[in-house]
């Protein structure tokens, strides 16, 4: 058996689009333990989640830069949710945390389009048009043709997911 060394200077960064699929995936799994009665198996996973996440925002350079603040407060954001579907603890602290990160962005529609961040937003668009919430079809237009310049697979799941009736 072969191992590679690391070094601690060289170990490299987990992507934000990776996380932004991990998240969605781990919570989406919660959502359907949730919501066919297997509570046990989505307090489970969202604990997995509540600590990749923590994980990932005390110890991910990417998710430490000063200029990043946002991304710290997608990682509170993403407890909160992870709290809320798995009924673990206070989600209303995380969400205000979260809160308190973005009331720091200049430009919040710049950071709307990174790829961590446009991952969520596609399954909460899904989610809203699957219960009849009322998202006008000007709303998905502008959604769809805003997020035209991010990676070619996100295009797809919008294009494909959000096409206007």
């Amino acid at each position: 058996m072969k191992f590679k060394k690391v070094d601690s200077e060289d170990h490299g960064e987990i992507s934000p689009y990776k996380f932004g699929h991990f998240a969605i995936y781990m919570l989406l799994g919660s959502l359907c333990y949730r919501i066919t009665g297997e509570r046990h198996r989505c307090r489970t996973n969202c604990e997995i989640g509540i600590l990749v996440t923590k994980d990932i925002r005390e110890h991910e350079q990417t998710f430490q830069k000063p200029t990043h603040e946002p991304r710290t407060g997608l990682c509170y954001e993403l407890i909160g949710d992870f709290q809320l579907v798995g009924e673990i603890g206070s989600y209303e602290n995380a969400y205000h945390r979260a809160e308190q990160y973005y009331e720091t962005v200049d430009n919040p529609h710049q950071w709307s389009v990174e790829p961590e961040f446009e991952i969520q937003m596609i399954v909460l668009l899904e989610l809203a048009d699957s219960i009849d919430y009322k998202i006008s079809d000007s709303e998905k237009r502008i959604y769809a043709t805003s997020h035209s310049s991010t990676e070619s697979n996100t295009n797809a799941i919008t294009s494909n997911r959000f096409s206007i009736r």
